[in-house]
């Protein structure tokens, strides 16, 4: 879907047909149509395409940022304090990161993304200070969550922990790349995103079919990266 998703998509993601708002599927709009008449399923493909190229360049941001912090809190003397200060001040709990695995921290740890963390409050004012958009939304959350990777990294030696830290941060970034969009601050409509998708909700009757099924796929892609770290870790745990 995300690397085809536009060109699968059996219907110009941008066509109106006003007379047609909210129909149901049928043999040609599989998903049915939105609230301007736009075929579900294009908007679907076409927005992850968008939804996730933005996560992994979220994700390249925090990997080249988070490697150079790390390189500078090893060598700088008195680093390693005021970062560690850095990392308590962005974060609510800065170690959930390596915990995402567990069912009883999932809702937590959205929370703490969305809603909780000062870090993300931040995030989303730099956003706006960079210009609203993908590429202020991009380095905003890329330099957040390369402080992550810096605080993490030496707590995953082990390719296991790594890469069970990895895909948590690729959930964690999905769901902050999608809230920003939701809240007109990232990708801007016309142009489709999971998160633009969510954007115009108004009271439970926005809550109609593509808005559902835009959140269902969203949480849907969370939940597959950090089962998948899961099952990588497990595979890869000496008592496997």
């Amino acid at each position: 879907m995300a690397f085809f998703g536009a060109t699968l998509a059996p219907d110009a993601y941008l066509r109106m047909a006003l007379a047609a708002r909210y129909a149901g599927p049928d043999a040609t709009h599989w998903l049915g149509r939105d609230e301007l008449g736009r075929d579900t399923l294009s908007r679907l493909l076409a927005g992850a395409t968008t939804t996730l190229g933005e996560t992994l360049a979220v994700i390249a941001v925090a990997l080249s940022v988070g490697f150079l912090l790390d390189l500078i809190r090893r060598t700088v003397p008195g680093f390693d304090r005021a970062f560690v200060a850095l990392v308590r001040v962005c974060f609510v709990a800065p170690d959930f990161l390596l915990g995402l695995s567990r069912a009883g921290t999932m809702a937590m740890a959205a929370l703490s993304a969305v809603l909780l963390s000062p870090g993300y409050l931040a995030a989303i004012v730099a956003t706006v200070y960079l210009g609203p958009g993908p590429t202020g939304c991009v380095i905003a959350l890329g330099s957040l969550f390369a402080v992550v990777i810096a605080y993490v990294m030496p707590a995953t030696s082990e390719s296991a922990a790594m890469c069970r830290a990895a895909l948590a941060l690729f959930a964690w970034a999905i769901l902050s790349v999608s809230a920003i969009d939701a809240l007109g601050l990232g990708t801007m409509p016309p142009r489709p995103s999971w998160g633009t998708m969510l954007g115009g909700l108004n009271g439970l009757e926005a809550l109609h079919g593509s808005t559902l099924l835009a959140l269902g796929c969203l949480l849907a892609t969370a939940i597959a990266a950090i089962m998948l770290g899961e099952v990588l870790g497990e595979r890869d745990s000496p008592s496997a």
